[in-house]
């Protein structure tokens, strides 16, 4: 998985969290009054740890990616 598709990941879970009545307060008045719940509050966490496993993920394959080329790169010149 790549970098983008992780942020997608972490952008669309948020958003699906805030529209559960059970996870998010969203208050008509102003998005002043807007809160995470408790129960959603665990989910956030539990959420953004599992995608902070992703993105350590996404930056090796990265890492990985680029090491290759440059050997590749070194090796045809």
């Amino acid at each position: 998985m790549d970098r983008q598709a992780v942020k997608d990941f972490l952008y669309g879970g948020i958003s699906e969290l805030m529209q559960n009545k059970r996870y998010f307060y969203q208050s008509p008045i102003s998005s002043d009054y807007c809160h995470w719940t408790e129960d959603g509050e665990r989910a956030m966490i539990e959420y953004v740890t599992m995608i902070a496993a992703r993105m350590v993920e996404a930056d090796q394959a990265q890492l990985d990616t680029r090491a290759k080329e440059l050997v590749m790169d070194g090796l045809t010149k």
